[in-house]
């Protein structure tokens, strides 16, 4: 099965072929590689192509050490990795709604997979190949990661860092996968190992800065049982809910949102209010909201847009748990005050180090760079996935950091760059159902504890 861009998978061969001193490990698998497979098998071998490439393509045959763990089989490959606990045609769907996202089937593609993803990922790429689209499967690997950066020294890491942020740099369609609470991920004790992989992080976060492209990309945040913990649910609940946001009525929901950014796009002053102590306002004059359902996130939906950056004055108080995506550590009960768009004071009730480090991680990151408003009717409640806690219908949030700085959004032109850059895009989500939370557009109460009051926006509120 093909699953490479063009040469890519003739250069992975021939990078085997030259691996010396690794026979007993690379002609097995060159075998399999002409053997009919199931999907699952199929990408099993090619998670391990890509892992030995590595080694060749970088000379790092050398290392004793990774020989041997390749002898001892000791590394997870993606037959091994967790699969969602929930019927076969729910992953099928999740993975159609992935790839569907974008109507164009962009050529060449990379598909990046991780752990909990089973039968998202094998549907993703039947769909690939049922299409004959050129598509690479990389695959998110904390256990060969950590192994690398404890092995490898650190010029050899910075080389691994340039060769990943080259191999996929200019490519122009991504769908991806991820985790937000990380069960998988293996810490890196020693302080050498960390350095280094700091510096990979660092490398590979500046080469993605500076990419020319802005690919197409569609992203889910796969629900995991420890998010379900960390919000007190069953973890057969916590997939219910995460596909019955996906299962939404995308139709009406895209019509009533419509009809909220034509109103948003005519206020010059917005303002958010609950009865937990938040009051915040920006001005938004001259930005347009974009139109976010399932073509970029799964599952969708919210509309966003960015404030003048010194315009953000007053207060967010945002009960619940969060987990910035750089930390994979827990910040809960958020309160960031601001004065003339800058955060000037903070508390957490957990993880208030965390919270800090975010704000302060440069001079952007202090200030916000979206605006967003939550909109999906199938989720009422406060939760720690990334993805999802976003689009809570009710509800609002501002991300810390980084603006975007695209001028169109699915093909309809946008203006949400409010020239504020960091190294950070951070989503804070405020809850305003059930706390008598209120959005005002120039004085208008347009929700009223977090319902929208215009009977044309009844889809938003889930009737």
């Amino acid at each position: 099965i093909p699953l490479m861009i063009g040469e890519a998978h003739k250069t992975h061969s021939d990078n085997l072929q030259s691996l010396q001193g690794w026979d007993d490990i690379t002609h097995p698998l060159l075998e399999k590689l002409g053997t009919p497979q199931t999907y699952t098998d199929a990408l099993s071998v090619i998670h391990q192509l890509q892992r030995l490439s590595v080694i060749a393509a970088l000379g790092f045959g050398h290392y004793q050490e990774l020989h041997q763990i390749f002898k001892d089989c000791s590394l997870p490959l993606w037959k091994d990795y967790a699969t969602l606990q929930t019927s076969e045609a729910l992953k099928q769907r999740l993975g159609d709604l992935l790839y569907e996202g974008d109507p164009k089937k962009i050529t060449p593609l990379i598909v990046n997979l991780c752990d909990y993803g089973r039968g998202v990922g094998e549907r993703i790429i039947e769909r690939c190949m049922q299409d004959n689209l050129d598509v690479e499967v990389t695959f998110d690997d904390p256990w060969y990661h950590r192994t690398l950066m404890q092995i490898l020294s650190a010029h050899d890491v910075e080389a691994y860092a340039l060769w990943r942020a080259g191999r996929t740099g200019e490519v122009e369609r991504r769908i991806g996968m991820r985790v937000t609470h990380n069960s998988i991920a293996i810490p890196i004790h020693t302080e050498e190992s960390k350095e280094k992989a700091k510096l990979y992080n660092d490398i590979v976060t500046d080469a993605r800065r500076h990419r020319e492209t802005n690919p197409f990309f569609t992203i889910t945040v796969l629900p995991v049982p420890e998010d379900a913990v960390l919000d007190q649910i069953t973890y057969e609940e916590y997939l219910e809910l995460f596909f019955r946001m996906c299962d939404v009525d995308w139709d009406k929901i895209d019509k009533a949102h419509h009809i909220l950014i034509e109103r948003l796009n005519r206020a010059n002053i917005l303002r958010f209010t609950n009865n937990d102590g938040t009051d915040l306002t920006m001005d938004v004059t001259g930005f347009t909201f974009a139109n976010s359902l399932v073509s970029k996130n799964v599952p969708g939906s919210e509309v966003f847009s960015a404030p003048h950056k010194t315009s953000v004055n007053g207060k967010i108080v945002a009960k619940g748990r969060f987990v910035p995506k750089d930390d994979k550590e827990l910040v809960e009960d958020i309160v960031l005050e601001f004065k003339d768009g800058r955060v000037i004071s903070y508390d957490a009730a957990v993880g208030l180090e965390i919270l800090q480090k975010q704000i302060e991680t440069d001079e952007g990151s202090c200030y916000v760079g979206e605006i967003g408003i939550g909109t999906n009717p199938a989720l009422r409640k406060h939760v720690v996935n990334s993805l999802m806690v976003e689009k809570i219908g009710g509800s609002f949030h501002v991300a810390l950091g980084r603006a975007y700085s695209f001028d169109e959004y699915l093909g309809v032109p946008v203006k949400v760059d409010n020239g504020n850059r960091s190294k950070i895009h951070w989503d804070i989500t405020t809850m305003l159902i059930g706390k008598q939370g209120r959005i005002y557009a120039d004085g208008e109460v347009i929700m009223e504890d977090g319902y929208f009051l215009d009977p044309h926006l009844s889809a938003l509120n889930g009737v």
